[in-house]
């Protein structure tokens, strides 16, 4: 086995304006973990499951307003 036969070659987005409640929802309904984010100039970003343990629900926010 290469590399290549293990490349994800879908990538999901999300723009930078959604809900980090709407990037889990999309996360689990795509099967992955991360989700390049984007707006109307290009990539912004990279958000991980991670990301929003550690910064939403680790410091008690609301994933809906964050």
């Amino acid at each position: 086995m290469n590399i290549t036969s293990t490349i994800v070659r879908c990538v999901v987005t999300i723009n930078e304006n959604r809900s980090v409640f709407e990037a889990a929802k999309l996360m689990t309904e795509e099967f992955i973990g991360a989700l390049v984010v984007t707006n109307s100039t290009g990539i912004r970003g990279l958000l991980t499951e991670r990301d929003m343990i550690k910064n939403v629900v680790g410091k008690g926010k609301d994933p809906e307003k964050v």
